[in-house]
């Protein structure tokens, strides 16, 4: 990864690296998609694209994917893979609910249910989305912020040749015999360059950041636990 400002001039930053610069250590744009190291954070890389929305397909929305690598592929054990499924039941996702005031909370991931009836060692666990239900700061950071969503799923391969049918059954295969164990952290809204826009940005790097926080401690614990 090239170094930030490295052959980068200011006019060639994408306005959310203007904004984001101070908090990465590198970054790189391809194909349209930002790639960053942060300096401090609980997560290992982050991805940002942006895409155009909206009725004329001009709103700038941008999709973030915040990576946290806990075991990498060239340290994957067998003792890893027999705990893995401890943690697929443990996914969650944001949702909305109220009727006067919207409320975010944390739910489970909503593949679990297809997944566990295709493996019945899959067991749905409420630990992590409670944590993160529990964590006053980081619910106050998504009431104000309000993402369109914010998915906390175990990362796995692309499955593009797999039919719509057959991804559930393709994913449940890699939950068997995973390469690694790692996180994505996904959420993406609507950023209009509005004079919010710094803070819009910096506050789902925060976001992120806090998330990831909670799921290295839950995932250790349960990692740690089966082990025993």
């Amino acid at each position: 990864m090239v170094s930030m400002g490295e052959g980068k001039g200011f006019f060639e930053k994408p306005d959310i690296i203007r904004v984001l610069e101070p908090k990465l250590k590198t970054w790189t744009v391809k194909n349209g998609v930002v790639h960053a190291e942060p300096k401090v954070a609980s997560f290992n890389l982050l991805a940002i694209k942006r895409e155009y929305k909206g009725l004329f397909a001009t709103d700038p929305y941008e999709d973030f994917v915040a990576s946290l690598v806990m075991v990498p592929q060239d340290e994957i054990k067998e003792s890893h893979r027999s705990n893995y499924l401890q943690l697929v039941g443990t996914q969650t996702e944001l949702a909305w609910g109220g009727i006067l005031k919207r409320r975010p909370k944390f739910v489970p991931f909503s593949a679990i249910e297809e997944a566990r009836k295709l493996e019945p060692r899959i067991v749905q666990n409420d630990r992590l989305p409670r944590a993160l239900n529990e964590d006053n700061e980081l619910m106050r950071k998504v009431t104000d912020l309000s993402p369109d969503h914010l998915l906390v799923i175990l990362r796995f391969p692309l499955l593009q040749s797999a039919k719509p049918n057959e991804f559930v059954a393709r994913l449940v295969d890699y939950y068997r015999s995973p390469l690694e164990i790692a996180w994505n952290i996904e959420t993406g809204r609507f950023l209009p360059r509005m004079l919010d826009y710094a803070k819009s940005v910096n506050g789902l790097f925060d976001i992120l950041d806090s998330v990831s926080h909670v799921v290295l401690r839950i995932c250790s614990e349960i990692l740690r636990e089966s082990s025993v």
